[in-house]
């Protein structure tokens, strides 16, 4: 599949769990190793010192004022988990969030660059100086295969759409998964605005032999899609989906209003337009770049 434009053109363009299923043994492995390599690409992937503070653990500003720290919080409030497994923190800016809630007594990290979680050990270090009995852990590893250990819930943002094997990583999750504990995902969106935007990249420059003949070039960066979820949820049994919220509209501003009436009345429009709807099957989906989601273990 991946030994022609069109094939690779394909490959992104289909949901994730579609265009992965095609991929031979081979193909699968060469997607794997683009992965690994990517985190040596960026050099503040390799040194997290050089990101300036905006957006990372270090961060003084509060995570609640915008939306997803605001989901964020609500949802730690309402489900006040004693242990929190966070996939790919990153330079850590929502970890900051989870760790320092009153209720997390127990935080463990798991991410495939190793550069990320020596960042954190410091800063997670003090976390633990003031907040008696806190405790952390940090793994390195993929999330699909590393060992994880039990836990009360499990946050992913910004992490699944780096993970091709979306099958494989539920079910690895719902087994370490306490019953009726919670994941927390918020994620990138594969509709319209994310298609059309790899379709103008195939134009420009994808289609090129020189572009799709280097696998660094092939890494996971498929994003999510509603229908993706319920058919891993097919296989994996265990877990089901408490809450669907779609964000981050590719409307105009002017269309946006006019279809207000069509969009959920709970969320209001706020001044920057990021309207919010969250019934499962609305069609407005087709236009968001991202989406909300929270599975339960049965």
């Amino acid at each position: 599949m991946l030994n022609s434009a069109l094939g690779t053109l394909l490959y992104r363009i289909l949901p994730n769990d579609y265009s992965w299923g095609l991929l031979s043994p081979q193909e699968q492995s060469i997607v794997n190793s683009a992965n690994a390599d990517q985190y040596l690409d960026r050099p503040e992937y390799r040194n997290p010192e050089l990101k300036e503070a905006y957006r990372s653990f270090d961060q003084d500003d509060p995570r609640q004022s915008d939306l997803v720290g605001g989901w964020l919080h609500e949802w730690l409030d309402n489900e006040e988990p004693h242990t929190v497994l966070e996939i790919g923190p990153g330079w850590g800016f929502y970890t900051h969030s989870i760790c320092f809630h009153p209720a997390v007594k127990r935080y463990i990290a798991i991410d495939n660059n190793p550069y990320f979680l020596d960042w954190l050990r410091p800063r997670l270090v003090k976390v633990s100086e003031t907040k008696p009995g806190f405790t952390f852990d940090l793994v390195v590893g993929d999330a699909g295969t590393v060992h994880i250990p039990t836990c009360d819930a499990i946050v992913m943002l910004s992490a699944i759409h780096h993970i091709p094997d979306r099958a494989v990583l539920f079910r690895q999750l719902a087994s370490k998964l306490c019953v009726g504990g919670t994941i927390f995902a918020i994620d990138p969106s594969h509709y319209l605005p994310r298609i059309i935007v790899l379709l103008k990249k195939f134009i420009r420059d994808h289609r090129r032999p020189g572009f799709w003949r280097n696998y660094r070039n092939l890494n996971t960066h498929h994003f999510c899609t509603i229908g993706e979820f319920l058919r891993i949820l097919n296989e994996v049994n265990e877990l089901s989906i408490d809450l669907v919220r779609y964000h981050n509209f590719c409307f105009p501003r002017g269309i946006g209003r006019a279809i207000s009436l069509w969009l959920n009345k709970n969320y209001p429009p706020p001044v920057d337009g990021q309207w919010v709807v969250d019934r499962r099957d609305s069609m407005c989906r087709w236009f968001c770049w991202q989406m909300n989601i929270v599975f339960r273990r049965q």
